[in-house]
């Protein structure tokens, strides 16, 4: 699809059902393995995904459909990390490829209605919920044969809501704190 590919200033980034993958000029890496399951991917990717990078937040949006949707993954170039967007547009007509305007502001056609535009640099809105779940991978904290015990677990945010909710799992127990 025409709209699954963009170029960033570390490399060449394109999506597929299969995957998000970089080219830096050397080297190809796939860059939700390990940080999306599988079954997320392909159950949520079609292969309408549109991808555009926020060279302000230096952030890939990747667009699960351009047919009628409003969901989206975004890859964080500067930590790594992923995470889902349910509202990314406005509404759920088709939508164009991503473009960036000459203030290095990410922009797509579509959304509420056909003509209309949307900069999708703002996507900081306010939480509807106070509730943040965070899924890593397992940490051995290099030593997976001997135990540990993990006694604190800082969060750190930017934006949202100040009555946040933090949820915790470790060995199938929940720990709440506010």
């Amino acid at each position: 699809f025409q709209a699954a590919v963009t170029t960033t200033p570390f490399g060449v980034v394109w999506v597929n059902t299969n995957g998000c993958y970089l080219f830096d000029g050397e080297k190809i890496a796939q860059l939700q393995l390990g940080k999306i399951s599988a079954g997320d991917w392909s159950s949520n990717i079609t292969p309408l995904a549109t991808i555009g990078y926020d060279s302000e937040h230096q952030q890939v949006i990747i667009l699960w459909t351009a047919d009628n949707g409003t969901d989206a993954y975004v890859f964080d170039a500067e930590t790594g990390g992923w995470h889902k967007v349910s509202d990314i547009i406005d509404g759920t007509s088709d939508t164009t490829n991503m473009v960036n305007t000459r203030g290095d502001k990410l922009l797509v056609g579509g959304g509420a209605a056909h003509d209309n535009i949307n900069f999708l640099a703002n996507r900081v809105a306010a939480a509807g919920s106070a509730i943040f779940n965070l899924k890593t991978k397992v940490f051995d904290l290099e030593s997976p044969e001997s135990k540990k015990n993990l006694l604190e677990v800082a969060v750190v945010y930017k934006y949202g809501n100040a009555a946040l909710d933090v949820n915790i799992s470790a060995d199938h127990a929940s720990y709440v704190e506010a």
